[in-house]
């Protein structure tokens, strides 16, 4: 006895069973990988918050999560990857296209949010940093206006001198980043979050070419 296809309208039964086969499988990896994501980066926010032996000055420790919650942001654009892959010959539905959307968004919020708390961290490290510098600038400028108001210019230039280190200390601590990672970790995030981007632009010329 030959083997005969189910037709359900216009789809076999083979079809539809493979379809939502590959839909539960897909739904549940990622629900799984989700689930992990939320667990590790919230431990990666704890200890931010808990950290507060960390000085601006020294980039190791304060780019030490960076590169992994950037991996855990990848993780979730590969999903958007695989569901682009799977529907290259049929077209992304809005369903399709909304999971795609919201694993997008995820792998962004994966990177950024865990981070945050370290952001702030820095923000209000550097601030104080500024204050610190701007209060003995301030009172370097009063010293040398006493000096020239009571005409005892000696020693003077020592005062220029301590002055103008102070102010290139200043300009210094302007110029330092207070977001926690690397130029190399967020270019190499950027180039993965747009990878799904270029590949659904690609099948879609694709899918245009072909069908004209």
């Amino acid at each position: 006895m030959g083997f005969r296809l189910i037709y359900l309208g216009t789809t076999s039964l083979v079809t539809l069973l493979y379809i939502y086969t590959r839909s539960a499988f897909t739904s549940a990896v990622g629900a799984a990988f989700v689930a992990h994501t939320i667990r590790q980066l919230r431990l990666i926010n704890h200890i931010h918050r808990q950290a507060t032996r960390i000085t601006i000055f020294q980039s190791t420790p304060v780019y030490a999560f960076s590169a992994l919650s950037a991996r855990t942001g990848i993780g979730l654009v590969f999903f958007s990857i695989i569901i682009i892959g799977l529907n290259t010959s049929s077209g992304l539905d809005l369903v399709s296209l909304s999971v795609v959307a919201i694993f997008m968004l995820a792998s962004v919020a994966a990177f950024l949010l865990p981070l945050n708390g370290m952001h702030q961290y820095l923000v209000t490290e550097k601030a104080r940093l500024m204050g610190e510098a701007n209060h003995r600038i301030e009172v370097m400028i009063a010293k040398l206006h006493q000096r020239i108001d009571t005409d005892s210019l000696e020693k003077i230039g020592d005062l220029n001198s301590a002055l103008g280190g102070l102010i290139t200390e200043r300009d210094f601590l302007e110029k330092l980043s207070t977001w926690p990672w690397n130029s190399a970790t967020l270019r190499g995030f950027i180039t993965a979050v747009l990878l799904p981007i270029v590949l659904y632009l690609v099948t879609r010329a694709l899918g245009s070419i072909l069908h004209f």
